[in-house]
C-alpha cells in the first residue's frame, strides 16, 4: 500500500501560547523533529500543512525533502487543513492508497505506531484512528472524496461516520498547553 504522511501545523496554537511547531525537542524544532522521523520511513509523499504561523515555521523546514503547503483558510477549522494535506500530497504523487495524518503536537509517535496504522488499514475500514487522541490516523483513498468536503472543526466527527477502527497505543502525549511541554521529560 503506497502510503503518504501529512503533518498538520496550521493552527494558531492559542492554548499553548507559543508556536507549537517551533518548540524545541532534543534541541531542534518539533516540526523538524517529526519530519526527520518520517523521512526515515517508507512513507511517501511527506507533506506539512502550515497556516497561522507559516512565515515563522517555514525556515525550520528548509532543506528537508518534504512538501510544504499553505492553508490560507486555517481559521475555518481542521477540515481545511486535512483537505490541503490531501491536495498537497496529490501534487507530489498521484498513486496514493492511504494517508496518515499527524498533529504537530504529538512528538511521541513512533514508527511502530505508524506501521500498526498501516496494517490495520488493510482491513475493510476506511479510517483507523488512535484511541483516545484520534491522532495520528490513517485514511484510505476510498475516503479521500469525503476529506475534500471537510470545511470545519467537526472533521474528525465527520470521518468517524465512515467505517473505522480505533487502535489503543496507551497514553499518547498531546502538547496542548505550555505546562505539558515544560513537564515532559524528553528522550534523545
Amino acid at each position: 500500500m503506497n502510503t503518504g504522511a501529512v503533518i498538520l501545523a496550521g493552527g494558531e496554537s492559542k492554548r499553548m501560547g507559543k508556536i507549537k511547531a517551533l518548540l524545541p525537542v532534543n534541541e531542534i524544532p518539533i516540526i523538524r523533529y517529526l519530519g526527520d522521523r518520517l523521512i526515515e520511513t517508507d512513507l511517501h509523499p511527506i507533506v506539512i500543512v502550515l497556516g497561522a504561523h507559516r512565515k515563522q515555521i517555514a525556515p525550520a523546514l528548509e532543506g528537508m525533502p518534504i512538501g510544504v503547503i499553505d492553508n490560507p483558510d486555517w481559521q475555518n477549522g481542521l477540515g481545511t487543513s486535512l483537505r490541503m494535506g490531501l491536495v498537497g500530497s496529490y501534487m507530489i504523487t498521484k498513486g496514493i492508497d492511504a494517508l496518515i495524518f499527524m498533529a504537530v503536537d504529538m512528538p511521541e509517535v513512533s514508527v511502530d505506531h505508524l506501521e500498526s496504522l498501516k496494517k490495520a488499514a488493510e482491513s475493510e475500514v476506511e479510517v483507523v484512528f488512535t484511541k483516545g487522541t484520534d491522532f495520528p490516523f490513517i485514511v484510505k483513498s476510498s475516503a479521500f472524496l469525503q476529506i475534500l468536503d471537510l470545511n470545519h472543526d467537526q472533521a474528525i466527527e465527520s470521518l468517524k461516520k465512515l467505517p473505522h477502527l480505533e487502535i489503543d497505543f496507551g497514553g499518547m502525549l498531546d502538547l496542548n498547553h505550555y505546562d505539558d511541554y515544560l513537564n515532559y521529560e524528553w528522550k534523545p
